[in-house]
């Protein structure tokens, strides 16, 4: 079992879905867990539903730097950070606008990237940072995830190129790739029906959805000093989508 008694692990958005799952592991497993995101009953809501005296919330915008900040006085130390905040909108791309654009790059690839920053000088030798990209950068959507998959890409892009650059410092950074998880948020704002879930888990050699905890025991497991010689990795939890 892994061990993270008095390891001090930060989850940006971590009220719900796979966040949750994420929390709950890192709790069962001992650590110190601080939850960051936008929607404060949200995360109220998580708090009561993990109800653990080692959980911490903080209410802030992941692009706002003094939010971040806050995030990082809280915490102390980081000994874990969780990248998990993300938006996927549907949408063609000859139909995307700017601010769809904007929108989609801001939470996915500049929200990690100004999280990260905040976060590193709370960060030490030993220390583990996991982002999240997706399956879709490797193996696109049918129809309207080419900004999400351009994205995501840019996530991957950057874990590499911090892997390598955190490296003297004893930091490790990984990427995490979902697959199609099973969550309320899977598709967020729209609601997939039950018939739509069934067609996508065809597509998936295993055949069937991920669910949250598939992602959670992935997190942890690279956050973990099981995982002290891994870095810069991709970690695909798709069901075999990208590979087979």
């Amino acid at each position: 079992m892994l061990n993270f008694k008095e390891k001090n692990i930060v989850i940006t958005g971590g009220s719900g879905g796979i966040g949750l799952a994420v929390a709950e592991r890192f709790l069962a497993q001992g650590a110190r867990v601080v939850l960051f995101d936008l929607n404060e009953q949200a995360l109220q809501d998580a708090k009561q539903k993990l109800n653990n005296e080692n959980i911490e919330t903080v209410q802030g915008d992941v692009t706002n730097t003094a939010d971040l900040q806050r995030l990082v006085d809280c915490a102390g130390r980081i000994d874990g950070l969780v990248c998990l905040i993300g938006l996927f909108v549907p949408m063609a791309f000859v139909e995307s606008d700017e601010n769809l654009i904007d929108k989609m790059f801001t939470l996915n690839v500049k929200s990690t990237m100004m999280t990260i920053q905040s976060a590193l000088p709370a960060m030490i030798s030993g220390s583990a940072i996991v982002t999240i990209s997706s399956s879709a950068h490797v193996k696109p959507l049918a129809m309207g995830g080419t900004l999400y998959s351009a994205s995501k890409a840019a996530v991957r892009g950057l874990s590499r190129a911090l892997a390598l650059e955190l490296m003297p410092k004893g930091i490790r950074v990984n990427s995490v790739c979902p697959g199609p998880i099973n969550t309320e948020r899977m598709a967020a704002p729209m609601v997939v029906p039950q018939e739509m879930k069934d067609q996508i888990a065809e597509s998936i050699p295993m055949k069937h959805l991920g669910e949250p905890e598939d992602i959670a025991n992935a997190i942890t497991f690279l956050c973990s000093t099981e995982a002290k010689f891994i870095t810069g990795e991709e970690l695909a939890v798709d069901g075999g989508l990208t590979n087979l």
